[in-house]
């Protein structure tokens, strides 16, 4: 699965969107496009390290509302609830186990999963691949939550940090080739 972020960042009081005609004129082409493709690394990165873990929490649902689907009664009854329950007391232990599990965790097999993404930068964006269970699916069957949108939800104010980790590492990135000629190590 693929988890792709395409920022629109200020620079000097205009829109950046990593294209060529951005460019400043003081800085060359090839170092332009080594210069944005970190920032977009270091945004994807910093993405992965902060920001994906709080989609395994409980209030995932309240931070992303318009990607996370509302689990089911029928979701937890067949996931979370142990063979014999008797019928009295299934509300009971349906509504135990909402309260006990988060929303992305069913075994945690794709919480550890997704601590091996690797971010893949372009001179306009960064892709995110996450290795995911064959669960997952890139079009969910019906009635199915669509995980891909729920791993890659963004909000806004995430938006607004990711666009700064990109507008700080393009300056320091553009200052240290203005200097002393030396472009970022994408390695």
């Amino acid at each position: 699965m693929t988890v792709a972020a395409v920022l629109t960042i200020r620079h000097n009081g205009r829109d950046i969107t990593g294209a060529d005609q951005d460019r400043p004129e003081n800085i060359p082409i090839r170092a332009w496009r080594q210069i944005m493709k970190h920032g977009f690394k270091e945004a994807g990165l910093y993405w992965h390290k902060n920001y994906l873990p709080l989609h395994f929490t409980r209030a995932a649902f309240f931070r992303y509302p318009e990607a996370y689907k509302p689990r089911t009664n029928s979701y937890y009854a067949r996931h979370h609830l142990p063979e014999k329950v008797k019928k009295a007391d299934r509300p009971a232990a349906i509504a135990a186990a909402r309260a006990k599990h988060e929303p992305l965790v069913f075994r945690g097999t794709l919480r550890e999963m997704s601590r091996h993404a690797t971010a893949r930068a372009f001179q306009t964006r960064v892709t995110i691949r996450i290795p995911t269970p064959k669960y997952v699916r890139q079009r969910p069957m019906a009635g199915q939550p669509d995980i891909p949108a729920e791993l890659g939800a963004v909000n806004s104010q995430e938006v607004e940090t990711l666009t700064a980790v990109v507008q700080r590492t393009i300056d320091a990135d553009m200052r240290a080739f203005v200097t002393n000629r030396s472009l970022p190590d994408l390695s």
